[in-house]
């Protein structure tokens, strides 16, 4: 049904008609004769030599379309991670956005749909951008790079994309409504694997530029309040903890001069999060971008406070003290943004989450292991109690760097060249993989999988550029790849890790979060003011719910 398929596949679609039209001679002569025996043995050709040779055919045409819809994942990689009939749904409607906007979806984390511009080819411009994005009757707010849409619908009014029309994509919209305008148009006149992957390039050059002018705005001394509403919830993030970093190195070099100044930068920081809940309460609460960015803003605040004043009671005095350098800090420099703790670090990634992100690392006291083994190219095996815990783990990890995450959870039926499909995606692009119970694999496809990480991991060790799978494809690799897998670990039992995986993969045991703080950050969101009295009691009915309950109804 694609044109441009049939075109690049000629010999193939011939083949495939012949077949096609044998295949129908063959049913209406079967169904006009009336006597069984005639029907299969009668003719010329026996009836199993002419459906043993249209199988051989048919087979012949599969691998030729297999061969062509990896050529196409090798131009865009995030084509590994559906179908062949997702991709090949999506390369027959490549003229209609609106019949792939699903599959954009699987391959964009968090995006919603594309925002497009239409304008004529004879020069005049018909783009019009309420008219793409929202319905006569929703809104449309637009700031300085930003524009936050309500309730939208996006191509529900659209104009049909006709031969004389250019269609180009201007930026992309995120589940809960933010719409990112691109820095330059992506067109979409050639073919989707070209468009998707401009879109892809597009939208992390976008969010680079505005790291670095969120990062001018703050030194210029602008307030948060400005540049919050300016920019998209996962910059404003990620400049408050570059900025957070660039206050408590600076107050912690000058408290050999001034040994008030970390508690200097300790009254800043409370000081915001005391007067930001009233704030949010009095902000309408129709405009969810907006309240999603200060939340999230006021929850990585108070963890701010409380690592800072936590500095203060330690009294460090040196940036070189590990009390310092365990801390998940954020540096911003010519080669862009980067997570770094200890002596270890991870280049930001900007993938776009929206407003669907948790920079909050001192959650997780897992994140110098993490950070350690993505370094030395390992993979890390996460246990724990609760599989959302164990997979929000790695969500956090990703989301503080940036990172596309790609979370597979296994069965008895997945078969292993998907796995190796997954794989290679994986590698060619440099995303991350999260493999959920893998123990629930065959014996047979946890050895192809941990024979393909163990070549994949060990050329990387070797700063190898490209590798050989078990299956003979050669994959090129990206230094940026990394991969998980979690295992189940309870009262009553505690899944061994293979033995096939426990040379490549190091293992971690999820700590205990701060409940604490957690309970103490949503009281302060939800705006009470006693929040450390509501901690108390709500801590107390935890207790006194766990005296009642068994271990094994805690568990569930």
């Amino acid at each position: 049904s694609l044109p441009a398929t049939r075109h690049q596949l000629p010999h193939e679609t011939k083949r495939f008609h012949v077949i096609d039209k044998t295949w129908s001679k063959l049913m209406k002569r079967s169904f006009e004769t009336k006597n069984l025996i005639q029907c299969c043995h009668g003719g010329d050709t026996p009836k199993g030599t002419i459906l043993s040779h249209l199988s051989d055919q048919l087979d012949y045409c599969q691998r030729s379309l297999g061969d062509y819809l990896n050529d196409k994942r090798k131009l865009f990689p995030r084509f590994y991670y559906i179908s062949d009939s997702m991709l090949l749904a999506v390369l027959s409607s490549y003229h209609n956005i609106e019949d792939i906007s699903p599959y954009i979806r699987a391959m964009f984390k968090n995006t919603h749909s594309v925002v497009l511009s239409y304008s004529a080819d004879s020069g005049q411009d018909e783009q019009c951008q309420t008219h793409l994005v929202a319905n006569s009757s929703q809104t449309l707010t637009v700031t300085d790079g930003m524009t936050s849409v309500d309730d939208v619908t996006l191509y529900s009014d659209a104009p049909a994309w006709t031969g004389g029309t250019t269609v180009t994509a201007i930026g992309i919209s995120s589940v809960e409504g933010e719409v990112l305008n691109f820095n330059r148009e992506v067109s979409l006149t050639e073919g989707v694997e070209v468009w998707l992957n401009g879109l892809l390039t597009v939208t992390q050059e976008t969010l680079t530029d505005r790291i670095y002018e969120i990062d001018r705005d703050m030194k210029k001394g602008i307030s948060v309040e400005d540049y919050v509403h300016t920019y998209p919830c996962q910059v404003v993030l990620l400049g408050f903890c570059i900025q957070w970093t660039r206050d408590c190195e600076t107050a912690i070099l000058d408290n050999k001069t001034d040994r008030r100044a970390v508690l200097n930068v300790a009254k800043k920081y409370s000081s915001f999060v005391n007067k930001m809940p009233a704030f949010i309460s009095r902000m309408m609460k129709d405009n969810r971008v907006a309240v999603a960015k200060w939340e999230n803003l006021l929850s990585l605040a108070i963890n701010a406070r409380e690592v800072t004043e936590d500095f203060q009671r330690k009294k460090i005095k040196e940036i070189t003290d590990f009390e310092w350098l365990k801390n998940p800090r954020y540096y911003l420099d010519d080669n862009g943004a980067k997570l770094v703790v200890s002596e270890y670090s991870v280049n930001y990634g900007c993938e776009y989450f929206g407003c669907n992100q948790t920079l909050n690392p001192q959650r997780d006291k897992n994140t110098l292991v993490l950070v350690k083994a993505i370094n030395q190219c390992t993979g890390v095996a996460i246990s724990g109690e609760s599989p959302v815990s164990r997979e929000e783990t790695v969500r956090n990890l990703a989301s503080m760097c940036g990172r596309f995450l790609l979370t597979l959870h296994c069965s008895s039926q997945t078969t292993s060249e998907s796995l190796i499909k997954v794989l290679t995606g994986l590698s060619e692009e440099g995303s991350w993989g999260c493999f959920s119970h893998v123990l629930r694999l065959s014996e047979e496809t946890l050895q192809v999988l941990a024979q393909c990480i163990h070549i994949i991991l060990g050329n990387l060790q070797q700063k190898n550029e490209e590798c050989s799978l078990v299956n003979g494809q050669v994959v090129s690799l990206n230094s940026n790849f990394a991969v998980f897998t979690t295992k189940t670990t309870n009262f009553y039992r505690t899944e061994p890790l293979p033995d096939c995986l426990k040379g490549m993969f190091r293992l971690i045991s999820i700590s205990n979060p701060n409940i604490n703080l957690i309970i103490k950050t949503l009281m302060t969101i939800l705006g009470f003011k006693s929040g450390k009295i509501l901690m108390d009691r709500l801590l107390m009915v935890k207790k006194l719910t766990a005296l009642q309950l068994k271990p094994k109804d805690l568990s569930t």
